[in-house]
């Protein structure tokens, strides 16, 4: 490794509950005050970036209300030093403007604003593959975002000032945020994250270090950029990630991790800050995360 990996600061991203589903080995925090205790364990054992979804907090549902994110993110900000980005991933195709209301309407005020914003730069298929029945299962699960929506979120979040996360699950996805970005369309890009998956989900490529090889070959050299992996175990390519000087994504959201038992998401996050232990990088501290994505 070359000298310059060595000394750059790991980022640690945890993904606390997406849409997983709770379960009694499986401690995914759904209320308010679940998710601000994940974030803190997640925080105190490593993780600088923190990432969620409102969830009821009885059915575990997906909720995509201002007030719903309100409270989660005025305890996140009153009592963490994490940069905290909500989802924009509900995908209500029919309202463009139901993904970015919550951002937005809570950017005017610092006690609730989110720190960055991530999208993703295309469509993806989300089924998963079930062998009984040979069939991929619901078979019209689709994770919509069709150019016309990243235009409009891209505008939205220009209009705020927002920093944002360009995150990719297959190298076309790549070309078309460089496309913006070429234009001089999308300046807010900060922070490149590469979404693999693994088991019974095949919206992407597997997590596979040939994969992360040819994500990283797209984006131009030097930016910042991070592996997740939705399905399946990261940890194996996070350490070839660490040593190749990107940084990593893990949580409960993404993978339940059988083989660590019943792992909370801080226990996660100690697993990456192992692995970077071994390597020989150093893990980033939240000053120095705002300096290397340039968040004030």
């Amino acid at each position: 490794m070359s000298t310059e990996i060595l000394n750059t600061p790991l980022l640690i991203e945890n993904r606390c509950n997406e849409n997983r589903r709770r379960t009694s080995t499986e401690p995914v925090p759904y209320s308010p005050e679940e998710i601000v205790d994940a974030a803190l364990d997640a925080e105190e054992r490593g993780a600088t970036i923190f990432h969620f979804h409102a969830r009821d907090s009885r059915s575990g549902d997906p909720l995509h209300s201002t007030e719903a994110y309100r409270e989660t993110m005025r305890l996140l900000k009153a009592h963490t030093d994490l940069i905290v980005h909500p989802t924009t991933g509900y995908t209500d195709a029919t309202n463009l403007d139901s993904r970015v209301r919550p951002i937005v309407e809570m950017s005017v005020d610092a006690a609730v604003s989110a720190d960055m914003a991530a999208l993703a730069f295309g469509v993806t298929n989300l089924d998963r593959w079930d062998d009984s029945s040979a069939r991929f299962e619901p078979g019209d699960l689709v994770y919509r975002n069709t150019r016309q929506a990243l235009e409009h979120t891209i505008g939205a979040f220009s209009e705020i000032d927002l920093p944002m996360i360009s995150v990719c699950w297959e190298l076309s996805h790549v070309r078309t945020a460089m496309a913006y970005r070429n234009a001089g369309a999308y300046r807010q890009h900060r922070l490149w994250q590469f979404a693999l998956t693994g088991g019974t989900l095949f919206a992407s490529g597997s997590p596979t270090v040939e994969t992360l090889i040819a994500m990283r070959a797209e984006i131009p050299a030097g930016e910042p950029w991070m592996v997740w992996c939705q399905g399946g175990d990261v940890l194996p390519l996070a350490a070839h990630a660490i040593a190749m000087g990107g940084h990593v994504g893990i949580g409960l959201g993404d993978y339940d991790y059988p083989r660590l038992g019943a792992p909370s998401n801080g226990e996660l996050v100690a697993e990456v800050v192992e692995l970077a232990r071994i390597v020989g990088r150093p893990i980033a501290t939240p000053a120095q995360a705002r300096e290397l994505l340039s968040i004030s």
